[in-house]
């Protein structure tokens, strides 16, 4: 791996672990993490503004703000989820690509991240029972 790609995926690593410590131990916890593990396939399926819109209209802009931040977008620290929709709505189909490809990089770290650090009380359960706990 070329040194100037193992750098960026340094970036993205130290990235999404700062965004997951920062929500560990919080009430969004839980559900950031299944937005990281399912974010992505939405993207896919839907591209990346339809999906971001569909996690802001469910209230989920901590998640959005993550992603988007890593990819050069910030709308300030209290842009609300309609200040956050109406940008990405006017992005240039250019720009939206380059973030789409970016956006799921850094799920895939934060999925990675989210998956050690944020604990389900259902994943302790099966934990507890194979060790005999």
């Amino acid at each position: 791996m070329p040194d100037a790609l193992r750098n960026l995926e340094h970036k993205r690593a130290e990235y999404a672990l700062e965004c997951v410590k920062r929500i560990k131990g919080t009430q969004h916890a839980k559900r950031y993490k299944t937005l990281a593990r399912s974010s992505g396939s939405l993207i896919l399926k839907s591209g990346l503004i339809q999906a971001l819109i569909f996690y802001l209209s469910k209230g989920e802009v901590i998640f959005v703000k993550d992603i988007l931040e890593h990819c050069g977008l910030s709308f300030g620290r209290n842009a609300n989820a309609e200040t956050i929709a109406q940008n990405l709505v006017n992005l240039n189909q250019d720009k939206v690509m380059r973030i789409t490809q970016e956006a799921l990089q850094i799920i895939k770290w934060l999925k990675r991240f989210a998956e050690i650090m944020i604990e389900d009380k259902r994943e302790t359960t099966q934990e507890e029972t194979r060790t005999g706990a």
